[in-house]
């Protein structure tokens, strides 16, 4: 996209996009469009690095051990009742 291209699509003018880039630091248009395009794949491999952790199969391992951690305190809690009961 060019800057005249920007700026008609944000209603200001070449020169507005111009100073803004400059505002954050940024000697040119065609520099900013490299630091975007930088800025948005290292966004997507974070996310994308993010996801993979989260795979079906890490979540089911998840519940399953969560699952098993809670029979295991309620098998504790009968037998730790019955023991009482016992006293």
């Amino acid at each position: 996209m060019s800057v005249q291209k920007l700026a008609e699509a944000c209603f200001v003018s070449s020169g507005s996009v111009l100073k803004f880039c400059q505002t954050l630091g940024i000697s040119s248009f065609s520099l900013f469009k490299k630091m975007l395009r930088f800025t948005i794949e290292t966004r997507r491999m974070q996310l994308a690095e993010k996801y993979k952790m989260l795979s079906v199969e890490d979540l089911k391992e998840k519940i399953n051990v969560f699952v098993t951690s809670e029979k295991m305190v309620k098998e504790l809690v009968f037998h730790a009742y019955q023991f009482a009961k016992h006293i």
